[in-house]
């Protein structure tokens, strides 16, 4: 820090007293001296009065109780000590007179809020002298510690319609919240159901079919509930019966004929599932004038491996048509009259690789969301539709639910002499089509690999051939020659929330909203992956700096990220140009307030000049002007690997959430609060210190210029003395946040 000061000359003034004497003189008789009147009595000194005690804070909280502590007063008897739970301090909250230096309320409830204030007593009882109030301190019941996660899940029993799974008791725990999934993905349609034992039990099912399973524990109270880590999930399986749920006498008539020839038996109802299970390999039903199929007609085929359905007159499945046909890589349902499919078909069949769809009269509308969720091993997707309108379309592959800003390449092939354009585009499950990725003229055979970026949980790729009335006639009647290949080289994702989604854990937790302007451009980095990589090199700096990180909000495993629409018609103005603060002030107006919650703000706004921030305890938000940057991708400083570095994003936006948490305080020894030429020019200058510009939180003071320059370096208080690590009891210190783990 440069800081040039005029010196100050200070004169120290001496007083001396001079007494006058003479010289002798005679000596007088001395007078006899007169009876002195009585003194009057002593009249009673009032008591000097005493300061308001000092340095109150919280000293310990456990799950149930908050202890606060005070400076002792000089010449106080004892203590008056008042207990708010609104801050308001009416004659209805009790004061309690204790002769200690500290005061400890107990039978809260975890992350319960308290108010405490306190004032020095002194005199006699008779005479009471009290001091002013001290200013109230705030103080919350610690959160406990989560529980471990259940470990030992596994399937202890099976039925026919049934499965059960048990696990470890966990410590501790109240409870246990069970979540079932039919598809691996655990998402919020899968329901959450609590119990107080250590197995669980899912009945109803018909056989040979799959369901996955995790469990988490419960501790704390109904009002304050901890929950673990979800443990990892585990499958299980309905048993097989020993004689077939469908006897293959009674299936449908083409199907039990070709069971037979695959087994090479004549007697259908000698047939066991021993021998149903055991079979492998192909079965052909082409060409055999199937109208219709009925529930269990592929019962107990588990290692079926290939099922051709093709040149048929189906119309509609039943949704359980394949349930248990968890070994078939090969599904062919190609020149079929299939006008829509239920959402729950496909869904045993995690080991399909191919599926052909092509030749029916289906339209992206006639799909329903999640059709393809759950097929994880799929390589091919073929389907081939008119839908009536002139369009052909190729719902392609696939709905997934992973991370967004991963890759998927897909091949196309266009056939000779085929006129038209061939449209790429991306929908959602509401039927949104994006503006085409790829557009390819058609007139020659065409064969071309793309890769496709797509953004977004609920996507689905399609391809469209827009033939119009170009189109041959004699290609309506037989629509062959075009093909499509993907290969999902990993799962896309990204869901855009526009509220806080419920909390994987509890207590105090930072919360990740990205904002936009209502008028400017919205970059989608919520959904691409940015903050989410961000927030990584930002856990993997703390982590080897301090040996912890942020408490960050997250569902279902994964950062949770809220989208906000910020119009600037409604934040105040005085006509100028609108400030930082303004924006500060409204953006927190428009989030949820919690005790628990602090809220780290991506602003993705172009005019606000260089990168920068602002963030507020009072407000528990911290804002980072992101200008035109993107997250993850600046490498200014921070660790040394090379491709994960901290870059200018990242510095700002954890000093602004170190505000937000109530850091620099004042009473940190390097903190430019105490210049006391800067409180006059300066405002409010506090949260900042001034040992090092390359600390993070770090400024550069010139008092002759009247200036701070702020710094967002990669040092983290480089001497612990000011806001880590320090240990003085009531100053902001980041190691001992409830915000971090």
């Amino acid at each position: 820090m440069r800081r040039r000061l005029a010196p100050l000359i200070g004169v120290a003034v001496f007083g001396f007293a001079f007494a006058s004497c003479g010289g002798d003189s005679p000596t007088a008789p001395a007078p006899v001296p007169a009876t002195p009147a009585p003194a009057p009595p002593a009249q009673p000194q009032p008591p000097a009065p005493l300061p308001a005690p000092a340095g109150l804070h919280v000293s310990a909280t456990t799950d149930n109780s908050i202890t606060w502590t005070w400076t002792a007063v000089e010449g106080a008897t004892a203590y008056e000590a008042q207990l708010s739970a609104d801050e308001v301090f009416e004659d209805t909250d009790a004061i309690v007179t204790t002769t200690e230096t500290s005061y400890t309320v107990t039978g809260l409830s975890a992350e319960s809020g308290r108010h405490l204030r306190v004032r020095a007593v002194a005199g006699t009882a008779e005479a009471p002298v009290v001091s002013a109030w001290s200013s109230h301190v705030t103080g919350m019941s610690a959160m406990p510690p989560p529980p471990p996660a259940p470990a030992g899940l596994h399937v202890s029993a099976t039925t026919t319609n049934s499965i059960t799974w048990t696990w470890t008791a966990v410590e501790g725990a109240t409870g246990y919240e069970v979540q079932l999934s039919a598809d691996e993905l655990f998402d919020d349609t899968d329901a959450i159901v609590t119990t107080t034992e250590t197995s669980y039990t899912v009945t109803g099912l018909s056989a040979e079919s799959g369901r996955h399973l995790r469990v988490r524990a419960v501790a704390g109270t109904a009002e304050a509930p901890v929950v673990s880590a979800w443990s990892s999930h585990v499958t299980g399986m309905s048993a097989i019966p020993e004689t077939p749920t469908v006897s293959v006498c009674d299936r449908t008539p083409q199907v039990g004929e070709a069971i037979l020839a695959a087994l090479s038996l004549t007697d259908c109802a000698a047939v066991t599932n021993a021998e149903l299970q055991t079979f492998y390999g192909t079965l052909d039903l082409r060409e055999r004038r199937l109208t219709s199929l009925q529930s269990g007609d592929f019962s107990g085929l588990s290692r079926l491996s290939h099922l051709y359905l093709a040149d048929n007159a189906l119309t509609e499945l039943p949704e359980d048509i394949f349930a248990g046909l968890s070994s078939l890589t090969w599904l062919k349902l190609e020149n079929n009259m299939l006008t829509s499919l239920p959402a729950g078909l496909f869904r045993d069949l995690r080991s399909l690789q191919e599926l052909e769809l092509h030749r029916n009269p289906l339209t992206v509308a006639s799909l329903p969301p999640g059709i393809f969720v759950g097929l994880s091993s799929l390589e091919y997707l073929g389907t081939f539709a008119a839908d009536g309108t002139g369009l052909f379309v190729f719902p392609t592959s696939i709905e997934e639910t992973a991370r967004s800003g991963n890759e998927i390449r897909l091949q196309v092939v266009v056939p000779h002499g085929a006129p038209g354009t061939l449209r790429i585009v991306l929908t959602t499950a509401r039927a949104e089509v994006s503006e085409p990725v790829v557009t390819i003229q058609a007139g020659e055979t065409h064969s071309e690999e793309f890769v496709l970026m797509p953004r977004g949980r609920g996507w689905q790729l399609v391809a469209v051939w827009d033939y119009r009335s170009r189109y041959p006639e004699s290609f309506l009647q037989d629509p062959t020659g075009f093909s499509m290949a993907t290969a999902v080289l990993d799962n896309p994702g990204g869901t855009r929330s526009f509220a806080d989604r419920p909390d994987d854990i509890s207590g105090p937790q930072i919360h990740v909203v990205y904002a936009t302007r209502a008028a400017g451009e919205d970059r989608e980095l919520d959904r691409n992956g940015s903050i989410e990589g961000s927030f990584e090199i930002i856990q993997e700096w703390l982590e080897s700096e301090i040996g912890r990180t942020l408490r960050l909000d997250t569902y279902n495993g994964e950062l949770d990220v809220t989208h906000l629409q910020v119009d600037d018609a409604d934040i105040p103005s005085d006509g100028g140009e609108l400030r930082g603060d303004r924006y500060l002030g409204h953006i927190s107006s428009l989030l949820p307030k919690s005790p628990s919650k602090t809220y780290a703000v991506l602003f993705d706004i172009h005019e606000a000049g260089n990168l920068g921030g602002l963030g507020s305890e009072e407000l528990g938000t911290g804002v980072t002007f992101l200008a035109g940057q993107t997250p993850a991708s600046s490498a200014r400083g921070g660790p040394a690997s090379s491709n994960r570095r901290v870059g200018a994003v990242e510095q700002t936006m954890l000093h602004e959430i170190i505000h937000a948490l109530g850091g620099v305080g004042d009473c940190a020894p390097n903190s430019i609060a105490r210049i006391e030429e800067l409180h006059a020019g300066c405002g409010n200058i506090t949260g900042h210190v001034d040992d090092d510009p390359y600390d993070l939180m770090g400024v550069e003071v010139i008092i002759e210029e009247g200036s701070i320059r702020y710094f967002s370096g990669t040092t983290l208080d480089a001497d612990r003395d000011d806001y880590v690590g320090h240990g003085r009891p009531g100053c902001f210190d980041l190691l001992t946040s409830p915000f971090l783990e």
